[in-house]
């Protein structure tokens, strides 16, 4: 059938059907070639196709001078079923060409279009259709056969979404092509909305990347390229969708969302947003399986969003986002540059993050399990997790108020379970005041520089490090290979644990209360600048030197209590200037009672009754020390006196000069 012109007054609805058959060609539905226009009333157009012949469409809108058009904010809907004859060709459900238009304006439009044999559902060739108002403007394409289900071809196919309005593609075919093809000169353009979606919450969809046909619906890099800058935001998929999600090469240059309801999302290549952000959303599994399989996010100045409560592997590309937001059951995020946190920032499960450079999170991060990885990775959560893991290969700096446990931390997409700390730099770890670091079993430490600073550290694990340096209330840190002291200031006590290896320093060791332990470990602190008032040391063998003098006695550390001074080897204690003095319970028994103890520098006042040694040698100010056992003296010098009590037998080999 076909329609000339025809226009309401405003006042009344245009409702238009025409069916046609035969075995002539042409025999479409509804033919329009020229207007068809309301300004408020509804408008229905349907067309249906029987014939047997070429052109068998449903409805063609053709002509320069032909358009379909609502200008109000009532409803406009064409519907179109192209012939399924077996000798029909071009029986598309819905035409439109030729310089022909169809646009709705602030009322809802759909264009339905069902392919007849081997056609597509809707193709717009050299024609504009789309939204010109803020209605929403939905075509639903339904291909047959090998056709796909919605189809742009020419050099001027125009698709509007303008004024404010949504342009929404909803195409599937009959299984034996790609749903969507978008012809390279096509214009999507205006300042409104765009959807592309499958007919099917099942339909897999395809984003970027070359055409393919392993998927229900596509839109290729070619295709996104037909999208012009302008657009307000672009969303792909479905709320409600199942089917997988492939991502891969691609870019567009609007707000960009790809969103589903369960369906897994698969990123093969590399995806870009071009002065604008992104979107994930699901609650299926979104995952990158190499460093070009990765997101960029307005060159990594714009808001990369995971939502829909999914788990996001999205750990192995080279991802790059300014800032990061989440809703997800499980998230382990790679950037490439800085990183900052925004919100909301939900995650049920372990967060794995890795940065080169800044993690920043003005909100923090809350949660059971906390894994950071990366190059140089700095973070200061304001948040509290319990447990932190970490594997960098340069520096690593964190810090977080609440005590917290180095552990292992769980995340697939790092290959299971990260363990501890380990940095190829340094590691600086920082807690609040009157609060605690602690370390499971699994949960080591791996560095060059350690440094430990705010709270209490009781890091008593094997740990391996080169150097520590602390600022803290209390420490107790073990490395059975040895570590060297830079500097070390603690209010409380300080337990140095080395179980065969040597502990050095290279500076000062500042603290109310010192602890020196490990089965052969042998502890050689003899920088000028100690000062502590409490000793203990249950080791090897050691020497430690404080100038200002200090008391033998218990030490009550983190983990355990030491007493006195016991060693399997020698042990040399030396104060330039104070005075060294022992509590009656806290003897010096050194190397099984046949060990030597070497005293130098000051006021030494050693007169425990338990005392044990083998063998004294002394030079300082005076020395008043007991051994009931006995022991040799190999030389004292001493500027005042010297007094030696023992209830056995006490003998010499160098002189006494007092």
């Amino acid at each position: 059938d076909f329609f000339p012109s025809w226009q309401s007054d405003g006042r009344g609805a245009i409702t238009l059907r025409g069916e046609g058959g035969g075995a002539a060609n042409s025999s479409g539905g509804a033919l329009i070639n020229g207007s068809v226009v309301t300004s408020s009333g509804a408008m229905n157009v349907t067309g249906k196709s029987i014939s047997g012949g070429d052109q068998a469409n449903g409805v063609l809108v053709t002509g320069a001078n032909s358009k379909i058009e609502n200008s109000g904010n009532r409803a406009m809907n064409i519907t179109g079923a192209g012939s399924s004859a077996l000798s029909a060709t071009n029986a598309i459900g819905i035409s439109i060409a030729n310089s022909a238009s169809v646009l709705g304006k602030d009322g809802a439009t759909s264009l339905i279009g069902s392919g007849g044999t081997n056609s597509a559902g809707v193709q717009i060739d050299d024609a504009t259709v789309g939204a010109n108002g803020l209605g929403a403007f939905t075509v639903a394409a339904q291909g047959n056969g090998t056709a796909a289900g919605f189809i742009t071809s020419g050099t001027q196919a125009v698709l509007l979404a303008d004024q404010g309005g949504t342009l929404i593609l909803e195409a599937s075919n009959g299984g034996g092509a790609d749903a969507l093809v978008l012809g390279a000169t096509t214009k999507i353009k205006g300042n409104g909305s765009l959807i592309v979606r499958g007919a099917s919450a099942t339909d897999k969809m395809g984003i970027g990347g070359a055409a393919s046909a392993v998927h229900s619906l596509q839109i290729d890099q070619t295709e996104l390229a037909t999208i012009q800058p302008g657009l307000a935001n672009i969303t792909f998929g479905r709320s409600d969708g199942a089917g997988l999600i492939t991502i891969a090469d691609g870019s567009t240059n609007a707000a960009t969302t790809i969103q589903a309801a369960s369906a897994n999302m698969d990123i093969i290549g590399t995806y870009t947003t071009v002065g604008a952000d992104l979107t994930l959303a699901t609650a299926g599994i979104a995952t990158e399986s190499a460093s070009n399989h990765a997101l960029i996010v307005n060159a990594g100045a714009g808001t990369l969003n995971l939502l829909g409560g999914g788990t996001y592997n999205l750990c192995k590309g080279d991802n790059d986002a300014g800032t990061l937001t989440a809703n997800a059951a499980e998230l382990a995020f790679n950037d490439i540059n800085n990183l900052t946190l925004g919100t909301p920032f939900n995650v049920t499960n372990d967060v794995a993050l890795g940065v080169n450079g800044t993690l920043n999170a003005p909100s923090g991060i809350n949660g059971g399990g906390l894994a950071l990885f990366g190059n140089n990775v700095t973070f200061n959560n304001s948040g509290n997790v319990g447990k932190l893991a970490a594997t960098v290969t340069g520096n690593f700096i964190y810090s977080q108020s609440n005590s917290y446990a180095i552990d292992t931390v769980n995340n697939a997409c790092l290959g299971g379970a990260v363990n501890g700390i380990t940095a190829g730099g340094n590691v600086s770890l920082t807690v609040g005041a009157g609060n605690t670091i602690t370390q499971s079993a699994s949960g080591l430490i791996s560095s060059n520089n350690l440094s430990l600073n705010g709270g209490r550290f009781s890091l008593t694990q094997n740990n391996s490090i080169a150097t520590l340096s602390a600022n803290a209330q209390e420490l107790a840190l073990r490395d059975d290979g040895g570590f060297a002291v830079s500097n070390s200031t603690v209010s409380g006590a300080t337990h140095l644990i080395s179980n065969g290896g040597t502990v050095t320093q290279t500076g000062a060791i500042v603290s109310q209360e010192l602890a020196l332990t490990g089965s052969g470990g042998v502890f050689d602190l003899t920088f000028a600048g100690n000062d502590v008032t409490t000793f203990a040391a249950n080791a090897g063998a050691m020497q430690f030197r404080d100038d200002n003098g200090f008391n033998i006695s218990t030490v009550g550390t983190l983990n355990n209590s030491v007493t006195g001074i016991t060693t399997s080897g020698d042990a040399v204690l030396a104060a330039a200037n104070g005075a060294v003095t022992q509590d009656s319970d806290a003897p010096i028994q050194v190397g099984s009672g046949a060990g030597r103890l070497n005293l130098a520098g000051g006021t030494f006042q050693l007169a425990a009754t338990n005392n044990d040694i083998g063998v004294l040698q002394a030079s300082g100010a005076s020395l008043l020390f007991r051994d009931d056992g006995g022991f040799n003296v190999d030389g004292i010098t001493m500027s005042d006196t010297a007094c030696l009590l023992s209830d056995g037998n006490v003998t010499q080999t160098s002189a006494a000069i007092v």
